[in-house]
């Protein structure tokens, strides 16, 4: 006779586990995957889209890569896990934080909700492993993700404008 496991006990095993990878290491991987998705998908868009090219290059840097990162991190991550936490599931609290990430971001005219909706479940997955070890570093450490894959797109949005005739 099998005996088939619940699937809460296989999801608790999993954050047992990620719980012992150390830091740098779930930073790079969180890092890499969202860089991952963010070139595949710009294979099929356009790089940036929503960067509004009527600030300048200071504005724009000011803007996606210092404050809309900290605001974003603050408002879809931080303060729904600090209310939710002691409410829901950590898997439950990661697909509505992404869910209401994308939606968010639909807003600013990005067409690719499903892409930010994943990047939205990565940080907000991140936040919660790095909440638990450490507390207080959890804001930042997804800040800082965040703000490195938005300086890229700048980048990548500043030189595609550079290089088009």
């Amino acid at each position: 006779m099998c005996i088939k496991k619940k699937p809460k006990l296989v999801i608790n095993k999993i954050y047992q586990r990620l719980l012992k990878v150390p830091l740098y290491a779930l930073i790079l991987v969180a890092t890499g995957l969202c860089l991952l998705i963010n070139i595949f998908v710009s294979f099929f868009s356009p790089v940036a889209e929503n960067i509004n090219s009527s600030l300048s290059i200071g504005e724009q840097l000011l803007l996606m890569v210092f404050i809309a990162p900290l605001v974003e991190t603050y408002i879809f991550q931080d303060i729904p896990y600090k209310i939710l936490k002691n409410k829901l599931h950590p898997t439950i609290i990661i697909v509505l934080s992404g869910l209401i990430f994308g939606l968010a971001h639909l807003s600013t005219g990005t067409s690719n909700f499903f892409v930010v909706t994943i990047v939205g479940f990565i940080f907000m997955a991140l936040y919660i492993l790095v909440y638990y070890r450490t507390k207080g570093k959890a804001v930042v450490t997804v800040f800082i993700v965040h703000a490195l894959l938005n300086l890229i797109a700048v980048v990548l949005h500043l030189a595609a404008h550079q290089l088009a005739p």
